[in-house]
């Protein structure tokens, strides 16, 4: 098993099969906790860490996030192209450069957040396809991403989880 760090620094296209094999069995290892275990401990075991003051575990996941380049369109005009296409994020990306003459641009991004790394990639390829976007941006190009999927946890007083609840959700972690 990765451990948080081992993740970051093994996100490359290639290794997807495998670190989504490393999240699924990372959550799969969670939603059915049946171990007693400290919450200090997850980061160095697993691809996950524990945010005790919010009561959420972060388990890393391979993803996609699409660069919309000096894009003439807003968030809100994006969502509106994008309506039904799957889950994902957008934001605002700084630190963006244009690659021949190193000048910035403009970046919008479109984080990719489904719940496997099949349906991220069928996401990233519907998105970068769109016919809309293209028409309004210079450029699009596809990264790999990481995301985080957050599920809410129960801690005990000595800071060993106890179990997760039932519900949980994606949310995106910058990368």
């Amino acid at each position: 098993m990765l451990n948080w760090k081992e993740f970051d620094k093994n996100l490359h296209e290639n290794n997807f099969p495998e670190l989504e094999s490393y999240y699924q069995q990372t959550r799969k290892y969670f939603e059915q906790l049946t171990d007693k275990i400290k919450s200090d401990e997850i980061s160095l075991k697993f691809p996950a860490s524990c945010d005790l003051e919010n009561y959420i575990l972060n388990i890393k996941f391979p993803t996609y996030k699409i660069r919309l380049i000096n894009c003439k369109l807003n968030h809100d005009e994006i969502n509106k192209i994008l309506k039904d296409s799957g889950n994902y994020q957008i934001y605002e990306e700084s630190g963006v450069y244009e690659a021949s003459s190193f000048k910035p641009v403009h970046c919008i991004t479109i984080h990719c957040l489904e719940d496997s790394i099949y349906k991220n990639k069928n996401l990233a390829s519907k998105i970068k396809s769109t016919s809309e976007l293209e028409k309004e941006c210079i450029f699009l190009e596809r990264w790999p991403a990481l995301g985080l999927c957050n599920i809410p946890i129960v801690i005990d007083e000595e800071e060993y989880i106890t179990g997760v609840k039932s519900q949980f959700f994606m949310s995106c972690y910058l990368r």
